[in-house]
Order: C-alpha cells, then structure tokens, then sequence
C-alpha cells in the first residue's frame, strides 16, 4: 500500500505533523506528493534576500489560482534587502495577492514604506490575524491607523525619535479595536507630554500586555483593564509621578516580572506570578511580600546557572507568610546543579508554607539525571505538611540553548508511609489537569483544591 492511496484528508494529516523542511523535501519525492507536501511548505514563508523575494513572488504569481499554496505566514527581514527596487516590487506584488495570509512580521523601514504600492497593498490585507511591525516615519503609523485587518496578535517597536503624539496616536488606532495580546517595543513619552488630557479609549477584547524599554506608567493608563501584564525586560519611566498609582492597582491574573524590578509592582495584586531571576537580581524588599504572598501561583524562572541563595531565600519566607496564598510554586532550573542548590534551601525555608504542589523544571537534563536530587526530594516533601503532589520535568538539549529534543514529565502523589512521605506515581493526564486546575481562575479565588474536580477540569 502506497503513500498516495491514503485517502487525502488523512494525507494532509500526516503531511501537518511534519516541519516545513520536511515538506519541502516531501514535496521534490513525486508529482503527486508535490502536490500535497506543497501547501504545508508554503504555510510559513521566511525571507531575508531580494533574490529570494523575486523568486518567491514569480513563484507565487504564476500559480496565482492555487490558493494552497499562498502563505499564511510571512517573516520578511528587510533590513538584508540590499536590491530595494527589486525587493519592493516583488513584496508589493506577494502583499497584493495574498488575501489569505494570517501572520505578518514585516520590520518598516524608510525605503519600503515611502512605496506606495507597498502601503496600499498592506493596508488592504483582509485577514492579519497577528502583526510584527516596526513604526517609523509618520506615514507608517498613518497606516496602521487606515489597515482593513483588525489582528488578535499586535507586537509594534518604536523607533528613538518617534514622538509622544504619534506614539499615543498609534494606541487610539481601530487596528487595536479586537486586540487581544498586544507587544510594545521602545513606547516611551516625553516627560512633559500630558497625558491626562488624551482621551482614553475603551479596548474590551485586550487582555494581555508586554512592554520591552516602554513607559509603564503610560502603559498602565492607556490600558487600565488588562488582565495579563509582562515586563520581561528594563523599562523607562519617562513619565512624572509614581509608577503606578499609591493605592492597590486593580488585580491581575497573571503578572511577569524581574526579581531586579519587583519594587516597583508592590501595589499589585495578581493570581499568578512570575519572577524572572537574573543574574544580579536584588534581594526582594519586605516592602515586595504583598506582590508574592497574595499570589495562588508562583513561577521561579533562572536564566542562568548560578544561585543567589539570599534571594531566593527571601522569596521562599514571603512564600511561607502565615497569610500567604501561595499554594502551588513552579521552579524552572537553568541546570541540574542548580536544582540541587535550592532545593538543599528548601526544606528549611518552606516548612511552613502551605504549598500542596511542588512543579520543578531543568532546562537541560540527561535521562536519570534527577537521582541526584532524591534524597533532596526526600528531605523536601517531609518538610511541607501540606504538600500533595510533586512534579519533576526535564528537557533533553544537545546543548543550554538547543532546541528541545525530547521532554519527560514524572507527576506524583505525596503519601505517608509508615513514618515518612514518599512520592507515588500517578497518570501523566492526572498530572497535567491539577497543573491546570492549580491555575484556575476558580482555585486561585477560593484556593478550595477538590482533587475530583482538579481530575475533571481540562482548561476548556
């Protein structure tokens, strides 16, 4: 039996679970899997010389009536467009044609967006569904602000010299009216911008917020009711007056933020938490013990591989506060050895939490690797009275920054037996639900853990 004499349908199946890659190599095999093979590896489309845009666009336009094998994503890096007559041509003529295309990421610079057949042909796209945009001179914005498409996906960078009224102009274009997930790169005001006295637009489908090197204090006021708040790297606060306002800032579901920068979110309130600890991370002020303690989810995220014992030392007593909501604390090690550096901290620092689930993570492990955390893993879940389940997941890298080659998750049950707490095994679905459960809205409200309905819920 054939390859091809699989029913189409089934084939298409087979042919979405392979990378790009593979298509394009399944596609050169026969006719008939050239055929099929094609419109996968046409889905996603990345390109970065004017030669390849030419032959793309000469591609495209001679097959104009076969819509499979348009793209749905496009990745353009203009900025290694050397030929910019030959590039711009070709880009205006794939932008004019590709009714069908979802993802955008297109950096706007000068040469390109001074085309008009270029901006004509990208305000019309009818279907973005997600836009990397770089904003540069004012007719770019301009732009953004006349675009048919209304994305769920918004990631726009600043240039330097962008002012603060076209920069706030951006925030009150219609393409943000069905944003759900908006990324701002260099957002910043000029200090003696009032912003006060810019009209504040409602944006009721946005629910999440990043800021790389933006202004959180404009940010937080022109998008007063997100849900989700990310601020993965330094940011400015150009803007006069406090960072955020004196009294508790409305709650959050989930707040990202530098352990380096968690004095300037002490009003927050938010469900789950998410400290990135960095290399020269401080040690968190006790002014910092609401942001953490009021937290049903902590995330400890290292991106490195070295321990700074005070530190996490002093996140783990704001973790085991009498008051404290912390139920469930995730842990993502850089390195085995760093694993095994905490959690030697641990038994000591959380024996007075009330954390029912333990979720510790390595970036990079061999197969086995976590036997040497076992007699820590011991000393851990006899510490903690209240814990009930511990999870243990590792990746397998070639290398720290590698993509992942294969991933093992081990849930377990935490039970007594006889004088001491072992860990038993249960079902990785088990696992996966109360992982889900413990980051329900419901149980972060209540912190109720009913393990029947953890083993129902499925995040739907």
């Amino acid at each position: 039996m054939s390859l091809l004499s699989l029913n189409h349908d089934v084939l298409y199946l087979i042919v979405d679970l392979l990378p790009r890659q593979a298509c394009l190599a399944l596609s050169s095999v026969s006719r008939g899997c050239h055929r099929i093979a094609r419109r996968k590896a046409f889905t996603y489309i990345q390109l970065s010389t004017s030669a390849q845009l030419v032959k793309m666009h000469d591609t495209l336009i001679h097959n104009i009536d076969n819509r499979l094998i348009w793209p749905r994503k496009l990745n353009i890096d203009t900025h290694k467009i050397m030929s910019r007559e030959a590039g711009i041509v070709a880009l205006a003529g794939i932008l004019e044609h590709a009714w069908d295309l979802e993802v955008l990421r297109l950096p706007y610079i000068s040469w390109i967006a001074s085309d008009e057949r270029f901006r004509k042909s990208f305000i019309a796209l009818p279907k973005l569904s997600e836009l990397h945009l770089e904003l540069g001179q004012e007719d770019t914005i301009a732009d953004l602000c006349r675009m048919v498409s209304r994305p769920k996906t918004l990631h726009l960078g600043f240039a330097p010299y962008t002012t603060s009224e076209h920069a706030v102009l951006v925030t009150q274009a219609a393409a943000l009216d069905d944003v759900k997930d908006l990324f701002l790169t260099g957002f910043r005001l000029r200090p003696v911008f009032n912003l006060h006295s810019t009209p504040m637009k409602a944006y009721p489908q946005l629910e999440s917020l990043t800021l790389h090197n933006s202004d959180l204090y404009a940010s937080l006021t022109l998008f007063p009711g997100i849900r989700r708040l990310f601020v993965p790297r330094v940011f400015f606060l150009t803007h006069p007056g406090p960072p955020v306002p004196r009294r508790p800032w409305r709650h959050l579901d989930h707040l990202r933020v530098r352990v380096l920068d968690l004095h300037h979110f002490s009003t927050f309130r938010c469900h789950a938490l998410t400290l990135d600890l960095t290399p020269c991370s401080n040690i968190p002020a006790e002014s910092d013990t609401g942001v953490v303690s009021t937290a049903a989810v902590v995330t400890c995220d290292w991106d490195h591989q070295d321990l700074d014992a005070e530190c996490f030392m002093a996140l783990a007593q704001m973790i085991s506060t009498k008051s404290s909501r912390v139920r469930y604390l995730v842990l993502k090690f850089w390195s085995l050895t760093l694993a095994v550096q905490c959690m030697e901290i641990m038994p000591a620092v959380l024996a007075s939490s009330q954390v029912i689930a333990i979720h510790c993570s390595v970036r990079k492990a061999l197969k086995g690797g976590w036997r040497v955390t076992q007699q820590h893993e011991k000393a851990l879940v006899s510490a903690i009275p209240g814990l009930r389940f511990y999870c243990k997941h590792y990746d397998d890298r070639a290398q720290e920054y590698d993509e992942v080659l294969s991933s093992h998750t081990d849930w377990g049950r935490v039970e007594s037996d006889g004088d001491t707490r072992v860990v038993r095994p249960i079902a990785g679905w088990m696992g996966e639900r109360i992982h889900r459960y413990l980051q329900s809205p419901g149980f972060c409200e209540t912190l109720r853990f009913d393990e029947d309905e953890a083993l129902r819920y499925t995040g739907r």
